[in-house]
């Protein structure tokens, strides 16, 4: 879904991947980014090394960069509520990436 989803805006608009390289959908859509040579922004050591990933700096400044935020479906990690919360506050639009398999 993830690929899907970047291969969508990249028929309409110039993307740039922003990732803390965190476990998971982070870390996919950087992936995706390398091997398909889309610009990335990826400040690991501030945004996800050594536990920096609860701290609020880098839900700021990751949202600050972005047109957008893509979220995968778990309301139940602090990532996502995170995320969620400083984009309301940045008044930065959200989509959620949810799992269809019942």
């Amino acid at each position: 879904k993830i690929r899907n989803i970047i291969e969508q805006l990249l028929n309409t608009y110039n993307v740039e991947i922003i990732s803390g390289n965190a476990d998971g959908a982070e870390q996919l859509a950087l992936q995706y980014a390398l091997d398909n040579k889309i610009e990335i922004v990826n400040n690991y050591t501030n945004w996800t090394m050594l536990g920096k990933d609860r701290e609020s700096d880098r839900y700021y400044e990751m949202v600050k960069m972005a047109d957008i935020v893509y979220l995968t479906d778990y309301n139940d990690s602090y990532l996502y509520n995170n995320f969620i919360k400083v984009a309301k506050e940045q008044n930065v639009p959200v989509e959620i990436i949810r799992d269809d398999v019942e």
